[in-house]
């Protein structure tokens, strides 16, 4: 446990550190320029992105790991890897209805379409260096990389543009991602190369449940931020600000111990006591997840004292953040214990669970942000958000009961 511990503390230090910039960059956006349509769309752009790397290449680097446990050392023909990755990346281009306004040139249409495409990719083609970095217990550089994104956003700062150029600042997002794939590639030792004699890259057929629910848990983000938008200029802005620092707080809650539970239930059928390693991770899931609640808690309930004793003005629009992050941090527990629970159906070969899990969060969240918002506003949509990680918490609990919570992991 001590071990286990240490892992998790390495994983979560690499995103303290690394995604610091990106609980940043709202605020940076929303001092220079304030809320309003050009900072809206920018955080669309960033949102269908996120939709690619984060949902579908986190997901992926989950549904590799068992394989690069298994087979440790191998270099893989990725070749086909490539084409669906590009693939998936042209198809995100073709969707450039967010920036349909007469308002936009198009230089810095095509500058956004053309960024957000090769971040997407960029965080696809790392996902087999994450998943090699991960199954050798290396979980701090993932995280950590992302700070690269700290030179554009740096540099955007300095330049303090009076109007809006967020292409730019987009495209400087895409290079930074870029320069971070290299790195995790070149670090993994090269998990994947384009050579014909190596073997295919496949991503396991069990594994393509859980892609399937990856993809339809994150439409719920995009979702709930065309929601927003019905609220009135800047109201995206304000609730993406609130986002981007409850997610940073989600991520250190839950990604930590998320790539260390993968990898230790992807050997748990080793170890001489699996159902009482199993209660272990179940035990510490808990403690976990209420330890991070009452942080995010605490922390923004002295969010105001804080930044005033450090010199800071507090403004309404800070009263709109903090509050719809109180509300949204009401759902880490229900983060950090249904990735456990998911990363457990996939270690026992119960993965064709993972769509219907995924499928009753999202309904939740959209059936209860479109019940709270018209009386709540912003706070109800965050609401449905928090409300929806319990339901997948709890669906997954149940089937993990129905099948014999102390079932034994398989390969599937």
């Amino acid at each position: 446990m001590v071990r286990a511990a240490r892992r998790v503390g390495l994983a979560s230090l690499g995103e303290v550190v690394g995604r610091a910039v990106n609980i940043a960059l709202p605020f940076l956006l929303l001092a220079l320029h304030g809320p309003g349509d050009a900072v809206d769309r920018f955080f669309i752009a960033l949102a269908l992105a996120f939709f690619v790397f984060g949902s579908i290449g986190n997901a992926m680097t989950l549904a590799l790991v068992p394989l690069f446990v298994e087979r440790p050392g191998m270099r893989w023909n990725g070749r086909s890897f490539l084409i669906v990755s590009m693939a998936c990346a042209a198809c995100l281009a073709a969707l450039p209805a967010w920036m349909e306004l007469s308002n936009v040139a198009l230089t810095e249409r095509a500058t956004a379409v053309l960024a957000v495409a090769i971040m997407s990719l960029a965080g696809l083609l790392g996902a087999p260096a994450v998943a090699t970095l991960n199954a050798t217990h290396r979980y701090g550089l993932p995280g950590l990389m992302w700070s690269l994104r700290l030179l554009p956003v740096g540099a955007y700062a300095i330049w303090a543009p009076v109007a809006p150029h967020l292409g730019t600042l987009l495209a400087g997002l895409a290079f930074a991602d870029v320069a971070r794939a290299a790195v995790l590639h070149v670090s993994a030792g090269r998990p994947w190369t384009l050579r014909a004699g190596d073997e295919p890259l496949r991503v396991p057929r069990a594994a393509m449940h859980l892609l399937a629910g990856a993809i339809i848990v994150g439409l719920l983000p995009l979702a709930v931020r065309a929601m927003a938008l019905v609220d009135g200029e800047g109201a995206l802005s304000l609730f993406e600000a609130a986002d981007r620092v409850y997610g940073a707080m989600a991520s250190l809650a839950s990604i930590g111990v998320g790539s260390v539970s993968a990898v230790y239930l992807a050997r748990l059928g080793e170890t001489r006591d699996p159902v009482r390693g199993w209660r272990l991770i179940q035990g510490a899931t808990l403690a976990w997840g209420l330890g991070w609640l009452a942080l995010a808690l605490t922390a923004g309930l002295i969010a105001p004292e804080v930044m005033t004793w450090l010199g800071f003005a507090w403004a309404t629009g800070h009263d709109i953040v903090r509050d719809l992050f109180l509300v949204l941090a009401l759902g880490i527990p229900g983060v950090v214990a249904s990735g456990v629970f998911g990363r457990r159906l996939l270690a026992q070969g119960l993965a064709h669970h993972l769509v219907p899990v995924a499928l009753s969060s999202v309904a939740t969240g959209l059936v209860a942000g479109a019940l709270l918002s018209p009386r709540l506003g912003l706070p109800g949509l965050a609401a449905g958000l928090a409300l929806s990680q319990y339901v997948a918490c709890i669906h997954s609990a149940l089937v993990l009961r129905r099948e014999g919570w102390n079932a034994h992991p398989r390969a599937g």
